[in-house]
């Protein structure tokens, strides 16, 4: 086999011609317009390219080029300097993450700060602050100006008697084995016999009650 090496084709040469556009309805079909025979056209031929593309369609050829790449650099332009949803979100928690962290709770030291409590001389006296509640109002009522000297130096105990007595227990009645043996036929054949007797006598004779 021979080895036929691949030629070397620049880059702006062209290799193959234009394929030919199919017109149906040109003009040089019309029955007018035809000379002598009619020949149909071979639409499907392809020619070597002889003559070169012009210089004008070369350069309106660069002229598109040039405009599609700068319009692809303006839109990359306006994507980097407007930001998007997401990217302004994530700016804005980083912000607020990093007030966070900057809190003045979290820096500043708890351990040189001491809690005040209310000073209590004596246990007789009462402590010194005024309550706080929103529903109590400066200037109370008559009678309140009393009541702000009332004391309780002691407890008050108060005497209450225990009920130790216990809730009584009514006896169980003794359960007897042998109860049964008052009903049973065995034990109580001559009673039951008499009971049988009544009640036929009942139903059938009542003469034979009388001498009883």
């Amino acid at each position: 086999m021979k080895e036929k090496p691949f030629p070397l084709i620049s880059d702006d040469e062209i290799l193959l011609s234009e394929m030919p556009r199919m017109n149906l309805y040109d003009e040089s079909d019309l029955i007018s317009n035809i000379n002598g025979d009619y020949v149909d056209k071979n639409y499907l031929e392809w020619e070597p390219i002889v003559k070169k593309i012009a210089d004008s369609q070369v350069k309106e050829g660069q002229a598109k080029f040039y405009q599609a790449t700068s319009a692809v650099q303006s839109v990359k332009a306006k994507k980097s300097t407007s930001k998007s949803y997401a990217e302004l979100a994530r700016e804005e928690a980083r912000a607020d993450l990093k007030k966070k962290r900057s809190a003045a709770y979290l820096t500043s030291d708890f351990t040189a700060k001491k809690r005040s409590y209310p000073t209590v001389t004596n246990g007789n006296t009462a402590i010194s602050h005024k309550p706080t509640a929103f529903f109590q109002k400066e200037n109370g009522s008559r009678l309140s100006k009393y009541s702000r000297n009332l004391k309780q130096d002691h407890y008050i105990l108060a005497d209450i008697k225990v009920n130790t007595s216990l809730p009584k227990e009514s006896p169980k009645k003794s359960k007897n084995n042998y109860d049964f043996l008052k009903t049973s036929q065995i034990y109580n054949k001559k009673e039951l016999q008499n009971q049988r007797e009544r009640r036929i006598a009942q139903e059938l004779n009542l003469t034979r009650l009388e001498g009883k």
